[in-house]
Parts: structure tokens; sequence; C-alpha cells
């Protein structure tokens, strides 16, 4: 799916326009910028049972009770909430389709531009028996109703667009992989 494609199955209308021609902030990415990364917890030993969940990243914490009202309103039912304080460690391990380096450059925007107390956690909600395929179109109405960051950032000599979704829901095919990434990095000291 191209660019524009997922831009308008994911933001409202307006968010479409402002999106396409309201100027974006501009980062600076610096040279050679590289985040230490943790393996997270030793979880080899536990049997997981891969439920779905909505991660709410760092840039759709502040939106957190928005979120879980619209998941409440769409009859999604929530099990469990698991703080998540190591954000990046965890993104490296659940988007692994995504190059290092693109996920580089969000943990640098997510460090200059939000934060310092949020800018590395997220939240994952444990929701009840629920399809992914509902839950996808649960996401794409969230992402419209609290909209997406689209920040402009220089790499490889030009600016580049791109975005930072406040949350995040499985594909089928990748639920066990991203709900065992989710316990490898979850708080257990609560």
């Amino acid at each position: 799916m191209g660019r524009a494609s997922w831009k308008f199955k994911n933001l409202s209308f307006t968010n479409l326009i402002i999106s396409t021609f309201k100027p974006k902030p501009k980062i600076q990415y610096p040279t050679g910028k590289k985040y230490k990364l943790s393996a997270g917890n030793n979880i080899d030993n536990i049997s997981i049972n891969p439920v779905p969940f909505l991660l709410i990243k760092p840039s759709g914490l502040k939106h957190k009770e928005k979120i879980i009202k619209i998941l409440k309103d769409n009859g999604v039912v929530i099990l469990n909430e698991i703080t998540i304080f190591d954000y990046r460690s965890l993104a490296n391990a659940m988007f692994d389709n995504v190059k290092i380096k693109e996920q580089q450059y969000w943990f640098y925007i997510l460090e200059t531009q939000y934060d310092k107390s949020i800018n590395n956690h997220a939240v994952a909600l444990i929701l009840e028996d629920v399809n992914l395929e509902k839950l996808g179109a649960i996401k794409r109405n969230i992402r419209k109703t609290i909209g997406i960051d689209f920040y402009k950032i220089f790499l490889q000599d030009k600016w580049q667009e791109t975005s930072l979704t406040p949350i995040h829901s499985p594909d089928e095919d990748r639920l066990d992989k991203e709900f065992t990434a989710i316990m490898r990095y979850a708080d257990y000291t609560g």
C-alpha cells in the first residue's frame, strides 16, 4: 500500500488535508545516532497463548482515556493493561519488518518531540477475544479520531516525510510474534 493510500485509510478527511498541506516539524537526524536496545525479560520457559491486544505507543499515551472509551464504545472488553517501560526495545522486537534505520529515527523523534516522562513508554491493552479484522477497523477509526503525528526528517541529503501512529494492533500472521514481544518487555514489578 502506497503512502497516499495508507493516509486515506487512516486519516479523517480533515486530517488528510492538513497532513498534505500543513508544514510538518523538521527534524535533523544526527549522523551515527544509535539507541541501545535490551533483550527484555527471559520468558523462554513460559508458555504463552497469544491474545488480541492494542498497543498505545508513546505518541498516543496523551489520548489513552479517549482510546479506551472508543474501544469500549465498540464493544471491546479490556482484560488487562500492561505497562512497557522500554518502548524502543519492544518496537525493535515487534516491528522487525521495519528497517532498523527507520526505527532509530522514530526513536529520535520520540526523544526530541515528546515529553521525557513518556517518550520511551507504552501501554498494551490485553483484549477479550476480538476478531483482528474488527480490531483493525477500530484502530483505523481511532487514528482518524485522534490523529497521527507527521514529521519531516532529514535523511540521506533530503527531507522525507514520516509519521508516528498513536496505536498498533496486530495482523493475524504477526499475533504470536508481537504478543510474545509484549510479554518480553512487560513491566512485572507492579
